[in-house]
């Protein structure tokens, strides 16, 4: 791809430095396993024991799901807002992420070394009676993600999507979060333009007792920006695949990305 000038939209978080103990939990909290389903209400949170983590299901934000009683021609799909805290030394990371229903959608979603999965959701809606918001229950299951490869800058390096990688030697660690859009014209058809995909990176980086996070956009369509910068590091998105078919969508979770990354001067 073409090194342009065209930079992503940079978002940036500062993460505070919270004392060790400084928060309590949750009065609504409990306690959940590695590799086991657990069930959580809207406003609940759970606490993943021997780790340092903690999920909290914050509410859904939509629900197009197909009716029970109805027949519909998809399944639609409802979004789960969740939110991840992780305590790591002195300090507390958080992020705030959307679960899908549907397996055309993001299920599941990459936070540092965990995968948080959305396994179901219920009540399953029926075209008789509205869901009651307080009473959706999300069941999610928490795993330790693939070990986080070391790459090293001015390299090419493949992330697949979920995955995470640490890049160079202040190990900026870096997550290939999703394809929110993908646009691209199918082999096989005429269009007026190319079309575009969009790569999402979550990026956290320690800048001495601080962790730096944010999030960078990067684009197939040189001229929507393939480049990003981020605490001194140029991030180039040089290749996604598959490329999409005229009759053959695509798997959300087959998606690859190519990345580069350099230390600018």
């Amino acid at each position: 791809m073409r090194t342009n000038s065209s930079l992503a939209v940079l978002s940036l978080v500062t993460i505070t430095l919270i004392a060790t103990g400084a928060q309590c939990p949750p009065n609504d909290t409990v306690q959940a396993t590695l590799d086991e389903p657990f069930q959580l209400a809207i406003g609940q949170s759970a606490e993943i024991q021997g780790e340092s983590l903690t999920v909290t299901f914050e509410n859904v934000s939509a629900d197009s799901r197909c009716p029970v009683d109805v027949t519909c021609p998809w399944a639609g799909d409802a979004t789960v807002v969740m939110t991840a805290r992780l305590q790591q030394d002195d300090m507390v990371v958080e992020t705030v992420f959307e679960l899908h229903t549907n397996s055309g959608f993001e299920t599941s979603y990459r936070f540092h070394d965990y995968v948080i999965s959305l396994e179901e959701l219920a009540p399953e809606p029926v075209s008789t009676h509205p869901i009651d918001p307080d009473a959706y229950v999300a069941t999610l299951l928490v795993s330790l993600a693939p070990i986080t490869p070391h790459v090293d800058v001015d390299e090419p390096f493949d992330l697949s999507i979920g995955a995470g990688a640490l890049v160079g030697p202040e190990e900026l660690r870096v997550t290939f979060a999703e394809v929110p859009d993908d646009s691209r014209c199918p082999t096989g058809m005429a269009c007026v333009w190319e079309g575009d995909a969009v790569v999402r990176l979550d990026l956290v980086l320690m800048v001495g007792d601080t962790a730096v996070s944010g999030t960078v956009d990067l684009h197939t369509f040189d001229e929507f920006g393939s480049q990003a910068e981020f605490q001194g590091y140029l991030i180039e998105l040089l290749d996604l695949q598959p490329y999409p078919g005229y009759d053959e969508p695509i798997d959300p979770t087959e998606y690859v990305a190519t990345l580069q990354f350099s230390l600018q001067p």
